[in-house]
């Protein structure tokens, strides 16, 4: 509810203001995350439940903080850092801005809304690039932890 108040051109410094902190927020539970991740020792459930979680949250980092750009490029220039394609004049709304944070978290990207300023294209580029390497480095710990814990039990059952 607060995203839809928030989202009145009248509110925009505090719309700002917000999501700022938000994404503070956002950013302080998914480096607790990850740091859940990568101190454990072997993989639970836990670990691959704080996995999902943590890449959830990139994907609404990526969201709110797409969102302050939006509402602080309308402030400073009375433009758009993003625009849906087939309405490049309709303001773009949480729910899609949303939908395209996770299109280019997992590199999907349609194409149907585009970052149209330099600075929403750089942080396009380092979401994208953070949803290929998460995976990547994700996976590769995972794989590593699982190894060695059937490595583990193998030796367990030699002795």
């Amino acid at each position: 509810f607060c995203f839809f108040w928030i989202q009145n051109a009248e509110n925009a410094p505090i719309s700002i203001a917000i999501y700022s902190l938000f994404t503070v927020f956002l950013s302080f539970i998914a480096l607790s995350l990850l740091e859940f991740i990568f101190t454990a020792q072997r993989i639970t459930r836990d670990v691959l439940i704080a996995a999902t979680a943590s890449y959830l949250i990139f994907g609404n980092i990526f969201t709110v903080f797409f969102m302050a750009l939006e509402w602080g490029t309308y402030i400073t220039t009375g433009g758009q850092a993003f625009v849906i394609s087939a309405t490049p004049e309709i303001q773009i709304t949480w729910q899609q801005m949303v939908y395209y944070s996770y299109t280019t978290l997992t590199t999907l990207g349609y194409g149907d809304i585009l970052p149209v300023t330099l600075v929403a294209q750089s942080f396009a580029t380092i979401e994208a690039v953070i949803g290929v390497l998460y995976i990547t480095i994700l996976l590769g710990r995972l794989v590593g932890l699982y190894a060695q814990g059937e490595i583990d039990e193998v030796l367990e059952r030699q002795k």
